[in-house]
Formats: structure tokens, C-alpha cells, sequence
């Protein structure tokens, strides 16, 4: 064969560049020792990358940032004050056949309406700023008469001086406007005290003062009006009320009887 003649070749210049002179034959290699080679070339393939396809495309999925839009805080608004009105009160009722009663204890005594109720009791001694200098003791006594409507009332309180005759009392709008300052801290006493007039008692001649006060709609008291008398006996200082819930009209002849027919030790006939 072709290919066992040319190995065969090989062999011979392979020994005779080397210079060997002995020659072993042992050392001599046969064309059967050589293992016969196939002619035909072995190609191996090369893998290929298969075809881009849309089948075989694996998509990215990208999600999208949200965009956050932070949100305005909220625009504080005034709102307007709202206006109280007052609820309408029922005008007082009267017994046509007895319309009133008299009541009397050892402080005062006075004509009320027949179905108003009278309730007597002792209270903590009040300063107000018509008293607040005088020596008063002890506890005071209190009577209270209601009508139909609970905030309609009528309300003398009494207290003892620490020595009888020795006080007076000290005829002054300035005071009666800071005494409702205080009792009622929303409100300007000058606005609110009207019809003050000073009076005098029938047996001794000491002063009295009477005014009326009508809360405004501003205040947290409103609705409120109330007429006052205040004046110091011989024995007691002495402090009437006649409160109505914003209606004094409405009450008004009520009102006027109960003055007119209020007397005590030193009240004989103003």
C-alpha cells in the first residue's frame, strides 16, 4: 500500500540521521507494529447557534416606576362664628283666680305667683365687689322661687353683719360694672349694665342700688338678662335677683309685682 511504503521511508532516514551503525533488529519497527490509519478525515461538526426566532425570545419585563404626586396638605379655613339664637320661651302662666302667694321668713317677705315653687336653703357666704369690704359671718340664707321654666327664677340671698349698723353700703356704677366683669369674664360690665338707679330705704335712709344686665351673644352666659337690687340693713346685707332667659318683657308685670312687694326690716315703702 501506499501509505505502509511511505512510513516505511520514514523509518530508513529517521535511522540513518541518528547514525546508528548496529542496528538491533529487535529495535526495528514492523508495519504490522503501526497501527493503520484511516484515510478518510474525521470531521467533527461545530455546534451552531440556533436561529433567533420569536418563539424562543424570552421577553424583559420592565416595570415602570411610579411617579408619586405627594398631596397638598389641607388650607386651614376660618370659619364664621355662628350666632346663637335663643330658644323661644313660652310665656310665663298665671292662676287668673289667685295669681299669687305671699311668702314670709324672718329675713324678707314677698308676693310670688301661685304655681311658682320656694326653695329655702343655706349657702356659702358670696363677695362680690359691693361687699367685699364689709364684716359679714357665717353663712348666708338663700330662697329661690322657679316658675314654669326653671331659668325664670327669683333668688334673695341674706347674710348677717359682723356688727349690726355698722356698715353701708357704697352707692357706685363703677362697682356694679366690675362686679358683672368678674362674674361673667366674657363680658364688659359697661355694656351690659343698664337702668342704674340708687334708691333709698324707708326706715334709716341708706342706699339701694337696682340695675338691670343683659348678656350679649357673644358671651357663653347668652341668653341672659337679669334685674338687681342690692342694699344693707340694719342687721344684713341683702341681694335680690329676678333672672329671665333673654325675655324680661315677657316677665315684665311678674317682675314689677315682686319688687314692688318685697320688703324687709328696712324696706317699709320706697
Amino acid at each position: 500500500m501506499i501509505v505502509s511504503g511511505k512510513i516505511m521511508l520514514i523509518v530508513i532516514c529517521m535511522v540513518f540521521l541518528c547514525g546508528c551503525t548496529a542496528v538491533n533488529p529487535n529495535q526495528f519497527i514492523t508495519v504490522a507494529d503501526i497501527p493503520e490509519v484511516n484515510a478518510t478525515p474525521v470531521i467533527t461538526a461545530t455546534p451552531t447557534k440556533p436561529p433567533v426566532t420569536p418563539a424562543n425570545i424570552i421577553p424583559t419585563i420592565i416595570t415602570p416606576i411610579p411617579t408619586i404626586t405627594p398631596t397638598p396638605a389641607p388650607t386651614a379655613t376660618t370659619r364664621a362664628p355662628r350666632l346663637r339664637e335663643p330658644t323661644p320661651t313660652p310665656a310665663p302662666t298665671m292662676n287668673t283666680t289667685k295669681p299669687y302667694l305671699k311668702y314670709e321668713d324672718s329675713d324678707f317677705k314677698v308676693e310670688y305667683p301661685s304655681n311658682w315653687t320656694v326653695e329655702a336653703s343655706t349657702v356659702a357666704m358670696t363677695r362680690n365687689r359691693l361687699n367685699e369690704l364689709m364684716r359679714l359671718k357665717g353663712d348666708a340664707r338663700q330662697a329661690i322661687f322657679r316658675g314654669d321654666n326653671q331659668s325664670v327664677a327669683f333668688v334673695v340671698t341674706t347674710t348677717d353683719l359682723l356688727v349690726p349698723g355698722s356698715e353701708v353700703l357704697k352707692s357706685d356704677i363703677n362697682l356694679v360694672s366690675d362686679m358683672v366683669t368678674l362674674q361673667f369674664n366674657d363680658v364688659s360690665g359697661w355694656s351690659a349694665v343698664s337702668n342704674y338707679v340708687v334708691k333709698y330705704t324707708a326706715l334709716y335712709k341708706t342706699p339701694m342700688v337696682q340695675f338691670d344686665v343683659i348678656i350679649p351673644a357673644s358671651s357663653k352666659s347668652y341668653p341672659l338678662t337679669y334685674t338687681e337690687r342690692d342694699f344693707v340693713s340694719y342687721s344684713h346685707f341683702h341681694s335680690m335677683r329676678f333672672t329671665t332667659p333673654g325675655n324680661p318683657e315677657d316677665y315684665d308685670e311678674i317682675r314689677r309685682h315682686i319688687f314692688d312687694t318685697l320688703q324687709t326690716e328696712e324696706i317699709m315703702k320706697v
